[in-house]
């Protein structure tokens, strides 16, 4: 059997670890506040939200990546014309 002690502390130093940050889901759709965002039951609506937030970003992200390929040739064009123009 394991035992696991609980620490109570109580100081405003916060320790080499910082305060834990809390997620609020109260300001989420009420579809989501009724479950546990960390219960890994397959009926769980934050499973499909976290996938399509993971996929939202990783669309800004690509978006992000061409923006600056775009604006990185844009730069080497006009560094070209300049010196040509020399």
């Amino acid at each position: 059997m394991l035992v696991l002690g609980v620490e109570f502390y109580s100081s405003d130093n916060p320790g080499p670890f910082g305060i834990p940050s809390v997620e609020k889901i109260s300001e989420y759709s009420e579809g989501l506040r009724n479950w546990d965002p960390t219960d890994d039951n397959e009926s769980n609506p934050w499973i499909q939200y976290k996938q399509e937030l993971k996929l939202k970003e990783e669309k800004e992200r690509k978006e992000q990546e061409e923006k600056k390929k775009y604006y990185n040739a844009a730069i080497q064009a006009t560094m070209n014309i300049i010196d040509i123009a020399i």
